[in-house]
C-alpha cells in the first residue's frame, strides 16, 4: 500500500474513533510518557499542538509546565520547507499557520537553537513498530531530525495507528521511541 493509500486508511480509523475510546487510550499514553527516562530527564522538550485527529497535545504541554520543563512549539517556513522551534509561553502568542497548526509568531517569540532540544515529540499519522512513520507528507521532521539526530524522539501512537512496517525511503528518520497504550 502507496503512503498516501496508508494515510488515508488511517485518518479514515482515527476520525472513526470515539472521543471515549481515544480519550481513554491518550490517558495511558500521558502515563507511560511521564513515567519514561526520556520525559524525566529532558528539561527542553519540543511538541507540536495537536489537530483534532492527533493525540491531544495539551495535556502534555501542561504536565511540562507544571514540571518546570520548557516547550518548544515549531514554525514551518513554507519558502524554503525548514522548521525552527520556538520558546512556547502562552496561546495568546499562537498563530494559525497555513497547515492549519497553532505555532508561534517568530516576531514575538524566542528562537530555541536545537542543541538546546532535550527531547522531540514527533506527530505522525501512522508508525511502523521499528519507527518509521508517515506524517501529513510535506517532510518537514525527516528535514529537521536528519540534522539533529542526537535529539531524542518519542511519539505517542494510538493503536489505530501502529502497523507492523511502514513504506519508507531513504531520507525518511525513525522515531527512537514510540509510545502506545
Amino acid at each position: 500500500m502507496s503512503k498516501k493509500a496508508l494515510r488515508e486508511k488511517v485518518m479514515t480509523e482515527l476520525k472513526a474513533m470515539s472521543s471515549q475510546e481515544k480519550s481513554v487510550q491518550e490517558q495511558k499514553l500521558y502515563q507511560k510518557l511521564s513515567a519514561s527516562v526520556l520525559w524525566n530527564e529532558a528539561q527542553r522538550i519540543a511538541v507540536t499542538r495537536s489537530m483534532m485527529h492527533e493525540v491531544d497535545t495539551g495535556p502534555v504541554i501542561d504536565q511540562a509546565l507544571r514540571e518546570g520543563k520548557e516547550i518548544c512549539l515549531p514554525v514551518c517556513d513554507v519558502k524554503d520547507r525548514s522548521m525552527a522551534f520556538y520558546l512556547y509561553e502562552d496561546d495568546e502568542k499562537l498563530i494559525r499557520s497555513s497547515f492549519g497548526v497553532l505555532e508561534p509568531d517568530p516576531n514575538a517569540s524566542a528562537l530555541v537553537s536545537p542543541e538546546r532540544i532535550d527531547l522531540i515529540l514527533v506527530p505522525g499519522i501512522v508508525f511502523a513498530k521499528d519507527g518509521y512513520r508517515i506524517g501529513h507528507g510535506a517532510g518537514y521532521y525527516d528535514r529537521f531530525l536528519s540534522r539533529y539526530p542526537r535529539i531524542p524522539t518519542v511519539s505517542l501512537v494510538l493503536r489505530e495507528q501502529l502497523r507492523q512496517t511502514v513504506p519508507h525511503e531513504s531520507h525518511d528518520v525513525a522515531v527512537q521511541m514510540l509510545i502506545h497504550p
